[in-house]
């Protein structure tokens, strides 16, 4: 079967979200009311009559309040041999007092955990403090850590999920992030430990202790198939060139 070049899996990760004919599974503008809540609510795109299971202080607008640890998951089926990818688009506030993640799971607990507990997989955390970190597998085993992402801004984060392969364990995430003040590109990476192949829920999670930001989409994609990555990465490498020219 063919596999994506690792070498090419965060120029991907940037570029498969705007490719046309991405098929989409998920895709939510939160353009619900202000004070409305999120749980129960249903994404602007969805495959069937899913709807947000979410802890009290997420609220159809994409408002984040406060309430402590919580979270905001969707069910999702993950195919072997495709490739997915996980984005969102949201704005922190640069206050310790707050993270906010967006990632795989693999199980829906959103009123008592957050990204990390119980079954967290594959997150991106944007903390408080204007940093960030990758974790690769249960939880926050496999951390990567970054420094200068953001200052009050917005961050656009794409996770990458390569199902490619025939062996679940052989399955890699990648990411890609960018904030206003800094850039994250992690190439495709093994789950640390437990495995990919366990993932059944995407969402964004939290732990703040007042208002901490806003969530303005998110987007679940499946792209195209393994045969046409090769011509997606020369003409994604091929775009960024012309934009450099």
């Amino acid at each position: 079967m063919t596999r994506i070049p690792r070498t090419v899996t965060a120029l991907l990760v940037a570029a498969a979200c705007s490719v046309a004919n991405a098929a989409v599974i998920y895709q939510d503008n939160f353009g619900g009311s202000d004070g409305s809540p999120l749980n129960g609510a249903a994404p602007d795109v969805r495959p069937g009559s899913e709807t947000w299971s979410a802890a009290g202080n997420y609220e159809a607008n994409g408002d984040v309040n406060s309430s402590g640890n919580a979270s905001a998951w969707l069910p999702v089926t993950i195919a072997q041999g495709h490739v997915y990818v996980l984005s969102g688009t949201f704005t922190t506030l640069n206050t310790d007092a707050g993270w906010l993640a967006l990632s795989f799971a693999t199980s829906d607990r959103p009123e008592d955990t957050w990204y990390q507990a119980p079954d967290g997989y594959g997150a991106y955390l944007n903390r408080g403090n204007g940093d960030a970190s990758t974790y690769t597998g249960l939880n926050t085993t496999g951390a990567t850590a970054y420094t200068g992402i953001h200052s009050d801004g917005v961050v656009t984060v794409a996770i990458m999920l390569d199902a490619t392969d025939a062996d679940s364990a052989n399955w890699t995430i990648a990411w890609s992030a960018t904030g206003n003040t800094g850039s994250v590109n992690q190439t495709g990476t093994l789950a640390a430990d437990g495995d990919y192949g366990n993932i059944a829920y995407i969402g964004f999670s939290n732990s703040a202790s007042g208002d901490y930001g806003t969530l303005s989409s998110m987007a679940f994609e499946l792209v195209p198939e393994p045969a046409t990555m090769g011509l997606l990465a020369g003409g994604a490498l091929a775009m960024l060139k012309r934009r450099g020219a």
